[in-house]
């Protein structure tokens, strides 16, 4: 899975540098593009032939690298690079573009064949040849797999639509390589995307995938060393990221929508989320990952023979971000996690399946962690194979609790704190204290045993175990209790032993 992954990203990266929009002539760009392929190690070839106002490269075909266990294959019939006249070279690029994904896993062979064919395309490229600039617009593109197989042969028809409005993109490539940047900008006032599959006779149920975006903006850069670093699985971490190697984004829209729909005589279902806007950032390089994202009003539903009724949920808001090393360091690396779902709700529906008599009440529910640390490095997991590690790829050194929220059902509980980790521990002993607090507890007994869900002697067991582990707080129907984790592995709240 790892190659085809791999593989996949390789044709992105390719589609990106290839259809792109000069002082710099069709030869010049030519010898960029044959230069680019040999530093990523595309296995690019093409026939090529002179005009008069410059290049035509038929049978364009890459071949990446990409393991022993997958191989990708990327052609184009033909593209013509001419020389306009006014500095720049026009990228006419014929129709359609092929491409064939072959992975082998464990038990069975994937084989995958795309046809794409461009609406609309206008490429251009500018500048020198180690200052490009392409600029491209777009109208849509039409995506048809015309394999899609295992072992069994079965291949569903499998066809996608892309159309687009206020579609531009601009990607400047900058300095000689191995030590070329990269930048990239997009704007597109609507994105939407119809993907549908056809049944086969052992899958019956026809799929439908509708998908719009609106107010897409964004930009991204980065260095070629790192995308050659992620292309060669990072088997030249320590080298890449000495040098600064990265490449990171940031991008806003304003509101996103996806709906899916399947069914046949016996079974059905349809699926809808969406947003009114949200952000999404990430920062890759050869020793660590980061991706986070955050959406305004994010709402779900899903009904369909398989649920008694439609199932709704919906929140004010959600957040997520995650910071992970990758690579071996001689020192620890930051690592921290964060959840964000304020203000969620269910529809009636679902609470009536448990709480007919509304014994419990309806308030939004909010979710909030915040956790960060340290961990000590020990193996470089992407130049690492997975299967062959004989434990964990690093040891932790430390943890902060910075914030826990839990809110629902009249309920809250509250934490912070902190614990190192004793280096050499397996599983991972921690030193330090968690202090938590839970206000509403009583009462949430009080009504789940009136909803029926809780009997009454097992609230009165609950309420007796929270004695002992907990103390009265400051408010009303509030217990504070510190959890203590002790040199030697004992641990222990408000100094009763749990361990």
């Amino acid at each position: 899975m790892k190659a085809f992954n791999t593989s996949l990203s390789v044709a992105a990266l390719s589609l990106i540098a290839l259809p792109a929009t000069a002082e710099i002539t069709a030869q010049e760009l030519w010898a960029d593009w044959q230069a680019m392929s040999a530093f990523l190690n595309n296995g690019m070839t093409a026939e090529v032939s002179e005009t008069a106002n410059g290049l035509v490269l038929r049978n364009l075909t890459m071949r990446p690298d990409v393991g022993e266990d997958a191989s990708t294959e990327m052609q184009f019939e033909q593209i013509e690079l001419i020389e306009t006249g006014s500095g720049g070279v026009e990228i006419v690029v014929s129709q359609p573009y092929r491409s064939v994904v072959e992975t082998q896993t464990l038990t069975e062979t994937l084989v995958v064949e795309m046809l794409a064919s461009f609406d609309g395309l206008d490429v251009m490229a500018t500048g020198s040849p180690n200052n490009i600039t392409y600029m491209y617009t777009l109208d849509g593109m039409t995506y048809s797999v015309t394999q899609l197989s295992g072992p069994s042969g079965a291949s569903p028809t499998v066809s996608m639509v892309m159309t687009t409005e206020g579609f531009e993109t601009t990607y400047t490539v900058n300095g000689p390589l191995p030590d070329r940047t990269f930048t990239s900008s997009i704007v597109a006032d609507s994105i939407e995307l119809e993907a549908d599959v056809t049944p086969t006779e052992d899958e019956p149920a026809e799929l439908k995938v509708t998908g719009q975006i609106d107010g897409l903006s964004g930009t991204s850069d980065g260095s070629m060393q790192a995308v050659q670093a992620y292309l060669q699985s990072f088997s030249n971490t320590s080298g890449a990221g000495s040098d600064g190697a990265s490449f990171d984004g940031s991008f806003t829209y304003d509101s996103a929508e996806v709906v899916a729909q399947a069914g046949d005589t016996s079974f059905d279902f349809s699926m809808r989320g969406g947003n009114s806007g949200g952000t999404l950032d990430f920062d890759f390089t050869a020793s660590s990952l980061f991706y986070g994202f955050t959406t305004t009003e994010p709402q779900v539903s899903y009904s369909g023979s398989d649920v008694p009724f439609p199932v709704e949920a919906r929140a004010a808001s959600s957040a997520f971000a995650i910071e992970i090393p990758v690579a071996q360091q001689p020192e620890p690396s930051d690592v921290a996690l964060q959840i964000d779902y304020t203000d969620l709700v269910v529809n009636e529906a679902v609470w009536a399946t448990f709480d007919p008599g509304q014994a419990i009440p309806r308030d939004p529910a909010t979710l909030r962690l915040d956790i960060s640390g340290l961990v000590q490095m020990t193996t470089s997991i992407m130049a690492s194979d997975p299967a062959a590690f004989a434990g964990p790829p690093g040891e932790l050194r430390s943890l902060s609790l910075n914030q826990l929220l839990v809110a629902a059902a009249g309920a809250e509980l509250t934490g912070e704190g902190a614990v190192d980790f004793v280096p050499g521990t397996f599983p991972p002993q921690p030193v330090g204290n968690v202090n938590l607090s839970l206000s509403g507890l009583n009462t949430l007994l009080d009504r789940l045993t009136a909803a029926g869900l809780l009997p009454a002697e097992q609230a009165s067991m609950a309420r007796a175990m929270t004695g002992m582990f907990a103390q009265p707080g400051a408010g009303p129907d509030t217990l504070e209790t510190t959890i203590e984790f002790l040199p030697g592995g004992g641990v222990t709240a408000n100094g009763f032993p749990l361990q």
